[in-house]
């Protein structure tokens, strides 16, 4: 019998690992988590997509979904998914009520604050959506079995970094209590701890860990962190979000954790300034525990520099991390817009190169409050798979953006498959070809004519070398489009088996 996958949904675990957002603590019965705010409002909706990562139509993934509350640990809602096809997907919303958007589960629990974990026969892979409707949200993968660990690394902290604060939502996947669970934070140009943080969470249940207000941490200052658990079971992510009262109080940004860098290239499929008004901010952090080293980033374009060219000859310091503005690079903004848009590779360089950490953050400047963050990529794969794409859903629509790991890959093969309609009746597998260019490519499901409206699905994309993927989905269409509320969403295209 094959063994059984498990994710985490933090707001779900594959484990899958998922946790529901929760937006403020409630009273529990012992043994209770250390609930800081975590992001700010209420009224968090989740929604996630799950996809059998298994090519063969014939294997179906058996997937049991079990949340538990956040603060004590208690389970508090089960229910088996509608079985899924080998490379087909299922959607889930908490506030769905049977039969809509196809699903034919059990209603989720009134004001559920918890940590899922999703139990699967097939590898499987989830993408969760969590947002206030109307004001915020964003997108991350569920965590993998792989991906659980003892210790992770997080490149972005902050205590009203330019009106930005940010939590770290810690889930404890295991069943036993996790004491000492300890937060530290680092920053460029200093080689030792600046500040940390203790928690305690119980079995099956999750915490937020609040930067804002830490006496330690200096406003306007980049810092980082590493989280670490003496009995293990950790999935994590972390938010960004503005200042609630300030001029980028609607915006959210999400991103998974790390449980280790990379020494190998890490690519970066969409770096923008201006483009069409968007831009995007990527932050370096280098993982090693006791070696400083010095980054080197390459644009698509041809420009390269490194951290030690910034920074006066100096290294990145261990755990620290660098942010590099790219709005602000001269070369990008100088292109016709349509050009604004490139990719990066980052690297550690000199003679003993040290493990990286890149993740992206994507914005505005248009006054829209749209953010997200996506995590930098290393390695590729010649088939990446996409769990949630969109056209015309309701006004969303989604983009995918794609760039070779080498200059060779100028096409690539895209299959849809999914539902569209009210009643989400399923659609014949759409089979596209598309030019990626030599340097990344954005493919837009809002222009493809061949796909219906109110199409939700997943996308296979297929090329004869290795490439890299990031999602973009926008509520763009409809008179929604022009609020100034953050509903862009973004996540990494999954490396195919």
């Amino acid at each position: 019998m094959k063994q059984v996958q498990k994710l985490s949904l933090l707001a779900l675990v594959a484990l899958l690992s998922v946790v529901l957002m929760a937006p403020a603590p409630s009273q529990a019965q012992e043994p209770e988590a250390e609930l800081q705010q975590g992001v700010p409002g209420s009224g968090f909706v989740s929604a996630f997509r799950v996809l059998n990562l298994n090519p063969d139509t014939t294997n179906m993934a058996t997937c049991d979904l079990v949340v538990y509350d956040h603060a004590s640990g208690t389970e508090i809602y089960q229910n088996t998914l509608p079985e899924i096809p080998g490379g087909s997907s299922t959607y889930v919303h908490t506030r769905a009520t049977a039969g809509a958007d196809g699903w034919s589960g059990k209603a989720f629990p009134d004001d559920m604050e918890g940590a899922a974990v999703l139990n699967c026969t097939e590898d499987v892979a989830a993408v969760v959506n969590f947002q206030i409707p109307g004001k915020w949200g964003d997108t991350f993968i569920g965590v993998s079995q792989d991906n659980v660990a003892e210790e992770v690394l997080i490149p972005m902290a902050y205590n009203n970094f330019y009106e930005y604060d940010t939590s770290i939502r810690i889930q404890n996947t295991t069943n036993q209590a996790l004491s000492g669970v300890t937060v530290e934070y680092y920053t460029a140009g200093q080689t030792n701890m600046v500040d940390s943080q203790s928690v305690n969470i119980p079995a099956n249940g999750a915490v937020f860990v609040d930067q804002a207000g830490q006496s330690n941490l200096q406003e306007n200052v980049a810092y980082s962190a590493r989280i670490t658990s003496p009995g293990g079971g950790l999935a994590v992510i972390g938010t960004i979000f503005g200042r609630q009262g300030g001029g980028v109080q609607n915006q959210l940004y999400a991103f998974s954790a790390f449980k280790s860098g990379s020494t190998s290239s890490i690519q970066a499929p969409v770096i923008m300034a201006d483009y069409y008004g968007n831009n995007t901010a990527t932050t370096i952090q280098n993982a090693s525990s006791d070696t400083a080293t010095d980054v080197q980033v390459s644009y698509g374009f041809g420009k390269s520099f490194t951290y030690s060219e910034m920074h006066s000859g100096e290294l990145l310091q261990p755990r620290a991390s660098w942010v590099v503005e790219d709005f602000k690079d001269a070369d990008l903004l100088s292109n016709d817009v349509n050009q604004r848009i490139t990719g990066a590779v980052i690297q550690s360089t000199g003679d003993s190169p040290q493990p990286l950490i890149v993740t992206v953050n994507e914005s505005d400047n248009v006054g829209l409050n749209r953010a997200s963050t996506y995590e930098g990529q290393v390695g590729g794969a010649t088939k990446i798979l996409v769990p949630l794409v969109m056209r015309k859903y309701y006004g969303y629509n989604s983009s995918v953006t794609c760039k070779g790991t080498s200059s060779n890959v100028t096409s690539v093969d895209l299959t849809y498959t999914g539902t569209a309609g009210s009643d989400a009746q399923p659609i014949s597998p759409l089979e596209k070809s598309f030019d990626i260019g030599s340097t990344n490519g954005v493919i837009y499901q809002g222009d493809e004519a061949d796909l219906p409206e109110l199409y939700s699905g997943s996308l296979v994309i297929e090329a004869a070398s290795p490439i890299v993927c990031v999602v973009n989905q926008d509520l763009n269409d409809g008179s929604a489009a022009s609020d100034p509320n953050d509903e862009l969403f973004a996540y990494n295209g999954i490396l195919g088996q």
